[in-house]
């Protein structure tokens, strides 16, 4: 079964005069795309992936600085 990775909104946790940045990135997108949903979402997915392969590659990166210089080998069991 998934997960969800956000908690659920009631209106009691609204502060008036702030909007939930959830809302802020939907307008955002719908307003790039001229209120067309299917291709916000698109744009979303687009966006979120490509700054997810951005940060994995950082890891990537900061493991193979991290690891430089140590022999890598097999663990003695």
């Amino acid at each position: 079964m998934l997960k969800t990775l956000h908690r659920n909104w009631d209106e009691a946790d609204v502060v008036p005069g702030h909007s939930c940045p959830v809302e802020e990135i939907d307008q955002a997108y719908l307003g790039t795309t001229q209120g067309n949903a299917d291709l916000a979402l698109r744009c979303a997915i687009a966006d979120a992936m490509s700054d997810l392969l951005q940060a994995e590659h950082r890891v990537c990166e900061k493991s193979r600085l991290i690891s430089r210089g140590y022999v890598r080998s097999g663990v003695a069991v």
